[in-house]
């Protein structure tokens, strides 16, 4: 006989009864959201669908950008007050469509990932091999179409001089890091990741590649690394057109940000110099970076909010694009030649001795050939 009080987990049906993630699709939430088109300011609501096991999800958000006043010209053409976002993902794969896609970071400048227009993308990723996050053998395919284009889809500062855009690529990446007992960063090992895309625009394509290679060491002052970390690139079509060309400058780290806090790792950033202002349809970058041993903080704060520990990093990047010429069309190109030094302090902050943020705080000073020094400051929360 059964023990008393006992559940027949056969008569509820959840003996040999197969799993079927599609129709177990629920709703998940319902919430409002807030986000930044532009310049300005977007609400509406956010639904999500999951099953139990989160092999599919669904997400669909509908904002609106509030006309203006009756008193004033509105901001924005009628054509842009919608934005409507729709993704969802089953296990490796990712699909997304938008229309003038808003961004809850843009509030928080000064890197926009809003954009006018239609876009469509599927993206596939997998592992060939995977030992942990710190060592890991991956790639990823994916192809986009955008329509009604105003501005280049990965460069918010370039205008686009057709409105329609395909894009594919494929990527490759390794990486096997380490860490040795007790630090708050990887401090050695390697990075590469291989990457061909083209752009297809008015009846041409404008293929590309680029490779980036990052090598670390541990040196003998404790929990104190240094590491170069390269990038080269070229991409076919003239050095004038915007399609065929790659686009440097900032930190890219927003006020309040989800990403990564060291964003001046990232292939296009060039920290004192403005977002987008170099560009070159090939390039050569090299960066140097001193990672120095962190400063562990105690007793500041409490279990709802406490400082966890502090860390500063050091770097110098070199630039050079457009190496094969000097001149288009006899007048003096665009052979653009830049240099920065700079630094970044990241604070750690615990919420609820789990959750955990990062305050950051960067300078850098930049400088091109022939030009005038320029500087940047930064300054980025990093949530949860």
């Amino acid at each position: 006989a059964p023990p008393p009080n006992s559940i027949d987990l056969d008569s509820l049906g959840y003996i040999d009864k197969p799993y079927r993630s599609a129709s177990s699709i629920g709703l998940e939430s319902v919430h409002p959201i807030i986000h930044g088109y532009k310049d300005e300011i977007a609400v509406g609501m956010k639904l999500n669908l999951s099953d139990p096991l989160g092999m599919h999800r669904f997400s669909v958000s509908a904002l609106v950008t509030p006309v203006a006043s009756s008193d004033s010209t509105a901001r924005l053409p009628d054509d842009e007050l919608l934005h409507i976002g729709i993704d969802y993902s089953y296990l490796n794969w990712t699909l997304a469509a938008s229309l003038n896609r808003s961004d809850f970071y843009d509030l928080f400048g000064p890197t926009k990932r809003s954009r006018k227009g239609y876009a469509v993308s599927l993206t596939y990723t997998n592992s060939l091999s995977y030992d942990g996050p710190k060592k890991n053998f991956g790639y990823e395919i994916g192809a986009a179409g955008y329509f009604d284009l105003e501005n280049l889809p990965s460069f918010q500062n370039v205008a686009a001089p057709f409105t329609e855009l395909g894009q594919a690529h494929v990527s490759l990446t390794y990486k096997n890091l380490r860490s040795s007992l007790g630090a708050v960063d990887t401090e050695s090992g390697l990075i590469w990741k291989l990457t061909a895309s083209s752009n297809y625009v008015n009846d041409e394509f404008f293929p590309r590649a680029s490779i980036n290679l990052d090598v670390g060491t541990l040196l003998p002052i404790s929990h104190t690394s240094f590491w170069l970390r390269g990038s080269a690139g070229i991409s076919s079509g003239e050095a004038d057109n915007p399609f065929a060309n790659f686009y440097f400058g900032g930190f890219r780290n927003n006020w309040v940000d989800k990403r990564e806090e060291k964003q001046y790792h990232t292939q296009l950033s060039l920290p004192g110099l403005e977002i987008d202002d170099v560009s070159g349809n090939n390039y050569t970058k090299l960066i140097a970076e001193l990672i120095l041993p962190p400063i562990r903080i105690k007793h500041v704060g409490g279990p709802m909010l406490y400082l966890k520990w502090l860390r500063v990093s050091l770097f110098s990047m070199g630039l050079m694009t457009n190496l094969q010429n000097d001149y288009i069309d006899d007048s003096p190109l665009s052979r653009r030649r830049a240099v920065n030094v700079g630094g970044q302090i990241d604070l750690r902050i615990r919420l609820f001795s789990y959750l955990r943020s990062t305050l950051s705080v960067g300078y850098a000073l930049a400088r091109e050939k022939d030009g005038k020094n320029q500087y940047e400051t930064m300054v980025s929360l990093k949530i949860l």
